[in-house]
């Protein structure tokens, strides 16, 4: 994921993008949760890399979205949360 969003973010540089969205994950700030660690990989501590090389990618805008759970349940039932900080 790392290597990737950097890949992604350099070339939106160089093809001048007015900005990038980023789907990354939830969790990305807590190390060593279950989630982190399927596979043995520490996914979201990579997956949260990528998001800071978006944000220091300077003089680019930008919006990172990090899904949670997703239900079948019928819509309308829960309350979205938007622009609320990860917890530290």
């Amino acid at each position: 994921d790392f290597v990737g969003c950097e890949n992604q973010v350099r070339a939106a540089k160089a093809a001048g993008g007015a900005h990038v969205i980023l789907v990354s994950s939830m969790g990305t700030t807590e190390p060593d949760s279950p989630l982190d660690l399927i596979g043995n990989g520490h996914i979201l501590f990579y997956k949260l890399q990528g998001e800071l090389v978006l944000m220091e990618a300077h003089g680019t805008n930008f919006t990172i979205i990090k899904p949670s759970s997703l239900l079948d349940d019928k819509g309308g039932q829960r309350e979205l949360l938007v622009g609320r900080p990860c917890r530290p």
